[in-house]
């Protein structure tokens, strides 16, 4: 993952780069943190930017026209305003931020705007599986369900079943914890895919899933949460 932070205020892009380095080093992200101090400059960076700390006043073209530009050039980018501007954030809507801190920057707020920024990524981040020899990356949302299977595991997509050479705890770990959730020893089931419930009872598609008992607390919560905040 590449993170950028864009300011032309050198003592701010450094402080921001600690601050980030640091939460990425704690929650063990693979990232890269570059500084810049234009959105030209933030433009013509080569690599993929996932995630961009961008000031609303720079030099040249500003924060909001910058972080159009980058949704045009990368339209997974995650934007979070850093900035000054205190009383611009309705703005910040406008070009689709994330999240909208203001200076002096305090380490929480920059903390609490990174994580949350890196959720959206995890729930839309692939897993590599092989069918038939061959390597594939999925999106997790379109998994259905995972089964563990001779000490690694299946992936079903639609109906296909792709493999990893993962069992099923390493493999849990990877995903998103807000849309997967195991139920029984053997299988992790998308609330996402859920099309029914009942008494310990899951149905996917034509597939039906038993909940154990010690795990249908913890899965009736999540799928509660998961239909209020979708309701």
């Amino acid at each position: 993952m590449n993170i950028a932070v864009c300011d032309d205020n050198h003592i701010a892009c450094e402080y921001l780069k600690k601050i980030i380095e640091k939460v990425i080093t704690e929650k063990s992200y693979d990232a890269s943190v570059s500084i810049c101090s234009s959105g030209e400059e933030l433009l013509s960076m080569d690599k993929n930017i996932d995630i961009a700390f961008i000031e609303v006043i720079l030099p040249g073209i500003d924060g909001f026209e910058t972080a159009r530009k980058m949704h045009l050039k990368n339209k997974d980018c995650r934007i979070i305003i850093a900035t000054a501007a205190s009383d611009m954030w309705k703005e910040g809507f406008k070009v689709n931020a994330v999240r909208y801190i203001t200076k002096p920057f305090e380490e929480q707020e920059i903390r609490e705007a990174l994580l949350y920024t890196l959720e959206l990524f995890k729930s839309c981040a692939f897993i590599e599986v092989t069918y038939n020899r061959k390597c594939y990356h999925i999106e997790q949302r379109k998994i259905d369900y995972i089964m563990a299977y001779n000490g690694e595991t299946e992936v079903y997509v639609n109906g296909t079943a792709y493999r990893s050479k993962l069992s099923l705890k390493p493999f849990l770990q990877k995903l998103d914890e807000k849309l997967f959730v195991q139920v029984s020893r053997q299988h992790v089931i998308n609330i996402e895919k859920v099309n029914g419930y009942r008494a310990g009872k899951i149905l996917i598609g034509k597939m039906e899933f038993s909940v154990s008992s010690r795990r249908i607390k913890n899965f009736e919560q999540k799928y509660m949460n998961y239909n209020i905040k979708n309701s």
